[in-house]
């Protein structure tokens, strides 16, 4: 990926857990644009799962599909909306887009997260190097 740049975050305190990967990211609907940390998590297939705010910001898209995603607890019906991202850095002048990608919203808001999600949907797209300390990433 030579000539890509290159983006660092720092982990966040995991509060007893092991600290946690993030990076930031923000989404556009129309000229809206909101953003903010989302938790790095390999072992999520989708792309984008939404806290509260995130869902609210992208519940009156088009339908662009039907998912069912599985966790813990069971089932989790959703629908799929697609909408612009890109990674920024909050501390920096970085922007970096990445195009078109899936969020996930739970057909009941009781099941959104706690915090934004990213999933190897959009991971794979990008090198990403883990070391417990920062996240790199090359897009």
């Amino acid at each position: 990926m030579s000539g890509s740049p290159l983006i660092e975050f720092d982990y966040v305190s995991g509060g007893g857990l092991p600290d946690i990967p993030v990076l930031y990211l923000a989404v556009k609907v129309g000229e809206e644009r909101i953003g903010g940390p989302a938790l790095i998590d390999t072992g999520f297939d989708g792309g984008l799962y939404p806290n509260e705010v995130l869902y609210d910001f992208l519940s009156g898209l088009e339908t662009a599909g039907e998912e069912v995603l599985l966790d813990i607890s069971g089932s989790i019906p959703c629908r799929g909306v697609e909408v612009e991202a890109e990674v920024f850095h909050p501390e920096l002048d970085v922007r970096e887009p990445l195009g078109k990608v899936r969020a996930y919203l739970p057909e009941k808001k009781g099941f959104v997260a706690e915090n934004v999600i990213i999933g190897r949907e959009i991971l794979n797209g990008f090198e990403l190097n883990l070391n417990g300390r920062k996240v790199r990433i090359n897009l």
